[in-house]
């Protein structure tokens, strides 16, 4: 696994658990990723984390917890 994949994990690690967390852009490190929610269904949601200096992108599908998005 290269090192920008595992820097990856370890903002979603992160991001995963607290939404607000300042965490740099895994590929540049040259701003902090953008959080944003997007219910998927009922159960489930997709957390978006975006940088908005380089637009490196990724998401993560996590459990929908009690009732709402971000």
């Amino acid at each position: 696994m290269n090192t920008e994949t595992q820097r990856w994990i370890e903002a979603a690690k992160v991001l995963a658990m607290d939404p607000t967390a300042k965490v740099r852009c895994p590929r540049n490190n040259d701003s902090d990723l953008e959080v944003e929610d997007v219910v998927i269904n009922e159960t489930h949601l997709e957390r978006h984390l975006r940088c908005p200096k380089c637009g490196a992108y990724n998401a993560i599908l996590l459990p929908k917890k009690g009732g709402g998005s971000r």
